[in-house]
């Protein structure tokens, strides 16, 4: 489907082909809908997530990072993927309503998450439904010992690095997160109940996450140099 066909989102086949054989009629509506998905994914794409980048290559400009400027450099990378990949999707979905077809949501407030597991359940939806449904739960999924199913949450992270790309650093990544995924499901971490979204706890357990997920972005940038330069800056306090 060309709207989707470089990065998604994922869309089961059957869904896609039920909705090819009686497309949803164009309606005023519809057309309204559309147009503010791809205004949007515009604006975040090619305005926030612009803006971003350019500060994150402007800060790792600097001759020597420090504790404050590594963890703003983190943020701002953190930030920009979010509006890169979320953007994309807007202009996604947005174009396959103008063409009869509703393409699966890709992001559902990611940043609220509770724990990591929670995280990904909101973040690149569709992938993670993918390696999920093929994957995780084939090989036993939750259905397993906890033990296996923390193996089985490394495994399928390591798989999602080496779907981005066949490198050191995404392989790294996918470690990375499966290993957090891994010590929470051999802790049993689940995430907050609707009822306790409020106060202290749920805002340090939002921080917690976020946090770990956004030191994984490091492992993104395309140059190792960087990479050890926001690293070592997290050991200079001045």
């Amino acid at each position: 489907f060309p709207p989707t066909i470089t990065s998604g989102p994922i869309q089961r086949y059957q869904d896609f082909q039920q909705q090819m054989a009686a497309p949803a009629p164009l309606s005023s509506s519809l057309c309204l809908t559309a147009a503010y998905r791809i205004t949007r994914g515009y604006f975040r794409k090619a305005v926030l997530a612009f803006v971003l980048n350019e500060a994150v290559t402007r800060t790792l400009a600097l001759s020597r990072l420090t504790v404050l400027t590594s963890a703003l450099a983190v943020v701002l990378l953190y930030v920009y993927f979010y509006f890169d990949f979320a953007g994309y999707s807007d202009i996604a979905i947005g174009f396959g309503l103008l063409m009869g077809i509703r393409v699966p949501e890709n992001f559902r407030k990611p940043f609220l998450a509770t724990t990591v597991s929670e995280f990904w359940r909101n973040w690149h939806i569709t992938l993670v439904d993918w390696l999920r449904d093929n994957f995780f739960i084939p090989l036993g999924g939750m259905q397993s010992s906890r033990l296996w199913a923390a193996f089985l949450a490394l495994a399928t992270m390591i798989l999602c690095g080496l779907w981005h790309g066949l490198t050191i650093s995404f392989i790294a990544w996918g470690i990375w997160h499966g290993l957090v995924l891994f010590a929470e499901a051999v802790s049993g971490s689940q995430p907050l109940a609707r009822g306790r979204r409020h106060g202290i706890e749920y805002w340090s357990r939002v921080l917690w996450t976020n946090a770990r997920v956004a030191l994984g972005c490091v492992l993104f940038l395309p140059d190792s140099t960087n990479i050890f330069k926001v690293v070592k800056g997290f050991a200079t306090w001045s």
